[in-house]
């Protein structure tokens, strides 16, 4: 990456909850970020906004969980992309789980980020609904890869029970979300992207 005229070999890091930036000696170019304040704008949560002080992003990011995150540069568009998974801290069951993807503006992934959450893979045909009065679902293992045409989103769905009973846990189902390079790649591009669902 061109850092004003000097070339910096970066390394981007994600890992549990966060991801960081780094040269290639291991000095922070950014320092490491939560994965909930990068992905806040398209989080729940958006009716706290309207609370003294707060914004939806710091409302939204203030009880979500995002983890098991998926990075990979793309070498052809030289664009970082990102999956991650999104559950509510206080396992809501009106902010279910739900996969999500980002990518960077450009080479630099110091810099701006395109952001989306994927539909609520819960009315997926093929995925079990969690019963909302006794389950929170729960987007597990999440994973991404990517080729010439399209970014690639995968995992599970877990309803886990919402009085921690290990043992009333259940499997829902696998999905995989078909996003085009295209639409995640325009940062202009406000729209929900277009993407195709199978489980």
């Amino acid at each position: 990456v061109d850092y004003g005229g000097e070339k910096i070999v970066t390394v981007m890091q994600a890992t549990a909850q966060a991801a960081g930036v780094y040269d290639a000696a291991g000095g922070a170019v950014v320092e490491p970020v939560a994965l909930a304040a990068l992905f806040a704008p398209v989080l729940p949560g958006a009716a706290a906004a309207s609370m003294p002080g707060g914004t939806a992003a710091s409302a939204a990011a203030g009880v979500a969980m995002v983890d098991f995150p998926s990075l990979h540069f793309d070498p052809v568009a030289r664009r970082w992309v990102m999956a991650a998974a999104y559950s509510d801290w206080n396992w809501d069951t009106s902010r279910p789980g739900q996969p999500l993807v980002a990518a960077s503006a450009t080479d630099d992934p110091a810099g701006d980020w395109k952001v989306a959450a994927l539909p609520d893979p819960g009315g997926i045909p093929g995925i079990t609904a969690c019963d909302p009065d006794t389950h929170y679902p729960v987007i597990y293992n999440a994973q991404s890869t990517l080729d010439g045409h399209g970014v690639y989103v995968t995992g599970e769905v877990l309803c886990s029970a919402l009085d921690g009973a290990k043992d009333r846990d259940g499997f829902a189902g696998a999905f995989i979300y078909a996003v085009p390079k295209a639409a995640l790649y325009d940062a202009g591009g406000a729209a929900p992207l277009r993407v195709a669902v199978y489980s």
